[in-house]
């Protein structure tokens, strides 16, 4: 037991010390400073009037001094470091870099074959003689000794379109990436060379082979460089009437991002009007860390804004009515989230002023629609306060499923003079079914846009449903592109109607239309389109 207690003692006695020499070098730094100059070397003294900002060293007359990686010092001459309260960014270029990052496939081998290699590949072009300086090549001057021969040998095969070559030095493959990453950073201007390579290496983790890799434009690298100079000189040209540095700055980067083009994968999946299908959908693009959703109709949108809810994944809806009413946007159109779009909100009136003109005497409208649709009920609430001032009476069918829209067309067929429908998802996968009821009872349907119309609706108030989809597609490019934040956008609308008519639904049912819709009809179809 006395044994154990003097070692305890002993372990406490320790602890003190330990704690005491941590006070001791925290209170003076000059004997921190000290210690690592004995203990590692390479410090940078710092002269009479500079100040530590904990971001980098800056002297007395306004430039930077640095200690390299390889242990030079260096110095930004002539640079100035704004305080960050002068720091902007302009919105619509923020966060659009283009980087890519350094992916390389590496592959350990066995020492014969490691042998094998050392005897038939040769080092290729070394880039002996080759200097870069600190000011136009800053990642070069951050290597170690071995790591700028690997940057050279890099550089000098990139050149000549060499595939696969053998280090000069020997170097670690985290060596050769480091260096790699050095080369990409220092040399925009290599655009053939890719920013993914190869490179094998032994157990020791010594790098025996790299291989690079070379895009399409190597393929006539000349005509490539010369298309390149020319749009550099363009660029030098453009900002050389500015005034400031950072204008010019801003001019080039400017041009750049908006000669940026994305390359996207597009996963495309339909729901087929069912609420469970819509939700599993969601669920699954949420767990494939999807970059964005893009949700068409109401119930695919609160599908997609449900699954999103906890994570970062932006949401753009199209074709949803009443954003409001689903619970997608705030009363004053602002999102709710991180979630916006565009609403193809139905043109009530003028649909309404339309079927008067078509039929003169009718009295009652029918209107079917999905019960757990937001859209559809606050649709039908504004054909009701706006029926009477046409002489209408609305007269409405729910239904909970597709299954159920055969029963309710027929029923409702029966007591109204026409039926309007709305763009209510579930009615509008059975609109056949409606309109095969409609047409037994000898009664016009009305779409609500132009596709209801193709496939056989007589005629419809509706909206421009590419204009639509070309107006959602801008407010994807801009959340992805970074631009701005699907949160921060209010969603937007089409606001004029357009009228489609379809001379050969009317005429199925003994309907003449007015004379003036054949000049006025914004498109007008003499056949029945079902797809």
């Amino acid at each position: 037991m006395k044994v154990v207690n003097k070692i305890m003692i002993g372990i406490a006695v320790l602890c003190l010390l330990l704690c005491g020499g941590i006070l001791v070098f925290a209170l003076n730094p000059d004997m921190t400073s000290s210690l690592a100059q004995k203990l590692y070397g390479n410090t940078v003294d710092m002269p009479p009037g500079t100040e530590e900002t904990g971001e980098g060293q800056t002297s007395g007359n306004g430039n930077i001094s640095v200690t390299l990686p390889n242990g030079m010092p260096g110095e930004m001459n002539g640079y100035v470091a704004p305080s960050m309260d002068q720091m902007q960014i302009p919105e619509d270029v923020s966060g659009r870099t283009g980087f890519t990052p350094v992916q390389p496939e590496e592959q350990q081998i066995p020492d014969q074959e490691a042998q094998n290699l050392k005897e038939t590949l040769g080092s290729g072009e070394t880039g002996e003689g080759l200097s870069f300086s600190a000011e136009e090549y800053p990642y070069y001057q951050m290597l170690s000794e071995n790591q700028q021969s690997v940057y050279r040998q890099i550089y000098a095969n990139a050149q000549n379109l060499t595939e696969k070559f053998a280090p000069e030095k020997t170097v670690s493959a985290s060596d050769v990436k480091t260096a790699f990453e050095a080369v990409i950073g220092d040399h925009p201007e290599m655009f053939w060379l890719e920013t993914g390579y190869s490179s094998k290496y032994l157990a020791n983790g010594q790098c025996v082979e790299i291989d690079l890799k070379y895009n399409g434009t190597a393929d006539d690298l000349e005509s490539a460089k010369q298309r390149f100079d020319a749009a550099a000189q363009n660029l030098i040209t453009g900002a050389a009437s500015l005034d400031s540095n950072y204008e010019k700055e801003k001019y080039v980067h400017d041009a750049l991002a908006s000669a940026v083009t994305y390359d996207l994968t597009i996963e495309y999946v339909n729901a087929q009007a069912d609420n469970g299908t819509s939700a599993m959908t969601a669920s699954n693009f949420v767990s494939k860390k999807v970059d964005m959703i893009c949700a068409i109709a109401t119930p695919c949108a609160m599908a997609a804004y449900n699954a999103t809810m906890n994570t970062d994944i932006p949401v753009i809806y199209t074709a949803v009515s009443d954003p409001v009413e689903a619970g997608l946007a705030n009363e004053d159109g602002t999102p709710v989230g991180n979630i916006t779009g565009t609403s193809d909100a139905l043109a009530v009136d003028a649909q309404l002023k339309m079927i008067r003109e078509v039929l003169p005497e009718a009295k009652t409208i029918g209107i079917i629609y999905t019960t757990s649709e937001a859209n559809s009920i606050s649709t039908i609430a504004e054909y009701k306060a706006l029926a009477g001032n046409y002489g209408f009476e609305i007269v409405d069918s729910g239904v909970t499923a597709m299954s159920e829209v055969a029963l309710a067309a027929a029923d409702i067929a029966s007591k109204v003079d026409c039926i309007t429908n709305l763009t209510d998802n579930t009615v509008v996968s059975a609109l056949q079914t409606v309109l095969d009821e409609a047409n037994k009872a000898g009664i016009p349907v009305f779409g609500s846009e132009v596709e209801q119309v193709k496939a056989g609706c007589v005629a419809s108030m509706g909206l421009e449903y590419i204009e639509l989809g070309k107006q959602t597609g801008k407010m994807a490019a801009r959340v992805l592109k970074g631009e701005a934040e699907a949160s921060e956008l209010n969603f937007e609308v089409i606001s004029e109607p357009s009228l489609y008519v379809n001379f050969a639904a009317a005429e199925k049912i003994n309907l003449e239309l007015p004379e003036n819709y054949k000049t006025d009809a914004y498109q007008s179809f003499d056949e029945i389109v079902v797809q």
